[in-house]
């Protein structure tokens, strides 16, 4: 029976009220969904409080007579198996959380008696059996529900989604044509003959493509492992010509700081040798921008030739990958075209048989049947646009992943060109900051002080 804590409306109808039950308890967390067994009285004065609203918390309370079925969590699948062979007309209810109540009657389980009926009609093995045999057909459709997963994820990192549960799609698109011929038996029969001859064309151009993604990652990488060393020797050649500068700067900065400090005073003559040090580091700042400059277009010319030689490959990698996209598709188109001949002659010597034989009146055959053998045209007419609507999935499907394909190319061969104009640009002004903002800033400064302090 249930009761509410807070004596809510929807309290437990007159036959199914309170029962006393043991001290022993077991109780799910308020946090926690519950599945509950219990009689149907109890079950659906429970639901009247679940439909009202009620927030729940799930206590069963019964007494301990038999150890193995005392503890459900530890023995689950027993409890179980005895609550199903002993008691009769059982709900199953999903409840959570927080504020009613339900003991389920001492009885429940059963006493010892029962149980060891139970175990020596059968009815507890049997129970057991089913269980079992229940816990195998979920963990068989989860493992099937994850290889279909598995294979999305395949299909999706192979840019070709379009064939995910390709046949199940392909069932989809004609159904509306191969359901009126489907009843002859024959027919349905030849159909089902169909689904391993196109996977397995499928699966085929899948690992060829598998085979050829490696092929293009090695290929990429290659070419960013030669990018990285070309932009560090690039790099390490550009800190050495910037490093002669900042000799000269310090140098320069030195020689203004000891003339500074020999200074008494204004009024007197600029040190020559001061003119000196501003010319020279104006002339190293200004060889350094055309060093780096110089630099810079070589990395360019570097770079070009180095991604020209990737897109050849690489374009040839992605040329094959579109043949062998046509050729595959062709492949089911011609396995299509074969399958409708042998349904089209298939559906005229079952019509031919029919009409000879006068099957019309035959017990042998549904009357559902006899209609669709009876109408030779109709069974024509649902081939033939079962056929059309087969090549045509058929040709969405090539288009889609040759579609895929190419966005997959141009996304990698046309990333790799931006991001080599990108990094271009940001070098360029990188050389215009340090030459024309950072260091004008240090020879600025310098002849600013000799402005100031005549020097």
């Amino acid at each position: 029976a249930a009761t509410s804590a807070a004596g809510a409306p929807g309290a437990a109808p007159a036959d199914a009220a309170p029962r006393p039950g043991s001290d022993q308890m077991i109780v799910w967390r308020q946090d926690r969904a519950a599945r509950v067994i219990l009689p149907t009285a109890e079950a659906l004065a429970l639901k009247d409080l679940l439909d009202g609203g009620a927030p729940l918390t799930i206590k069963l309370s019964r007494e301990p007579r038999r150890a193995d079925v005392a503890d459900p969590a530890a023995n689950a699948r027993k409890y179980a198996a005895v609550c199903e062979a002993v008691l009769t007309d059982l709900v199953v209810l999903d409840v959570t959380s927080a504020a009613v109540e339900v003991r389920v009657a001492p009885e429940f389980p059963p006493d010892e008696a029962e149980v060891q009926q139970a175990e020596s009609d059968g009815a507890l093995q049997e129970k057991l059996q089913e269980i079992r045999l229940v816990e195998q057909q979920e963990e068989e459709a989860r493992e099937a529900e994850r290889k279909l997963a598995d294979r999305a994820a395949r299909l999706a990192a192979l840019h070709m989604g379009a064939l995910d549960n390709f046949w199940g799609k392909m069932e989809e698109a004609t159904r509306e044509f191969t359901s009126k011929v489907g009843v002859v038996e024959q027919l349905s029969e030849l159909h089902s003959k169909q689904r391993p001859k196109f996977e397995a064309k499928v699966e085929e151009f899948v690992q060829a493509n598998e085979g050829a993604s490696v092929a293009k990652e090695a290929e990429l990488k290659e070419y960013l492992e030669a990018a990285t060393a070309m932009k560090e020797d690039n790099n390490a050649e550009a800190f050495a010509y910037m490093s002669k500068f900042d000799a000269k700067a310090k140098e320069a900065k030195r020689a203004f700081a000891k003339a500074l400090g020999a200074s008494s005073g204004r009024g007197q003559s600029v040190d020559p040798d001061l003119m000196q040090h501003l010319d020279d580091l104006r002339a190293a700042n200004d060889h350094l921008y055309e060093e780096l400059m110089e630099l810079e277009m070589m990395q360019v010319d570097q770079f070009i030739a180095a991604l020209d030689a990737f897109e050849r490959n690489y374009t040839n990698m992605h040329q094959a990958t579109l043949d062998r996209v046509a050729s595959t598709f062709n492949e089911t188109r011609e396995l299509a075209s074969a399958w409708h001949d042998e349904a089209k002659e298939l559906a005229a010597l079952r019509h031919d048989e029919f009409v000879e034989h006068n099957l019309n009146d035959s017990d042998d055959l549904s009357d559902e049947v006899k209609v669709v053998l009876n109408d030779k045209e109709g069974m024509t007419n649902a081939l033939e646009q079962a056929n059309e609507a087969r090549i045509s999935f058929l040709d969405s499907i090539e288009d889609a992943v040759a579609k895929a394909e190419r966005a997959a190319y141009d996304g990698v061969v046309n990333g790799l060109r931006k991001g080599e104009h990108n990094r271009n640009r940001d070098r360029i002004n990188e050389i215009a900051q340090l030459v024309h903002t950072v260091n004008k800033k240090i020879i600025d400064d310098l002849d600013t002080s000799i402005d100031q302090d005549d020097i």
